[in-house]
């Protein structure tokens, strides 16, 4: 799924596909939430309720499991979008759009996190592999073979961050 995350996220701004990407992100935040609910159960003491709830949410991954996936294969299909109704538009419940910026920035932080670490990784000479630190030479000819690399020549875009 985190090869597709991005995608993900252009669709939902892309308005042929807005509704369609939104809705499965909704439900796949569900399944998540209740895969991760699931263990978080294991950690706890069992108990008859626990093994209960256990089960519930198992067989709620179960039904879901296919459906999440295909609608994932289905959101480019544009024949089979849904109308806007009133149960598949989004809440407009303050609770639930407090959560959702609580986990946006959240999701922003961390992506930041990710990008602070990446380029002290490479200030510190550990870019193409952190388990060794290597000499300014040694970085200076990784960065030419990889900018001169054949390769790599259609990953360029407008816009790209060499520090990145």
């Amino acid at each position: 799924m985190s090869d597709v995350k991005n995608l993900i996220k252009i669709m939902a701004k892309i308005d042929d596909y807005s509704l369609p990407t939104q809705q499965f992100i909704q439900a796949h935040r569900r399944y998540i939430e209740n895969f991760s609910a699931l263990f978080s159960q294991f950690k706890k003491e069992i108990t008859t309720d626990a093994i209960k709830e256990s089960l519930k949410r198992l067989d709620y991954l179960k039904e879901y499991t296919e459906i999440i996936y295909n609608d994932l294969l289905d959101l480019e299909n544009v024949k089979n979008r849904q109308l806007v109704t009133p149960e598949n538009c989004l809440s407009s419940n303050k609770e639930v759009i407090q959560k959702e910026s609580v986990t946006k920035g959240q999701q922003r932080n961390a992506y930041a996190v990710n990008v602070w670490r990446r380029v002290k990784m490479k200030l510190e000479g550990r870019d193409p592999d952190s388990c060794r630190k290597y000499t300014a030479q040694e970085q200076v000819d990784y960065v030419i073979r990889e900018a001169t690399s054949l390769d790599n020549l259609a990953l360029l875009y407008e816009g790209w961050t060499p520090w990145v």
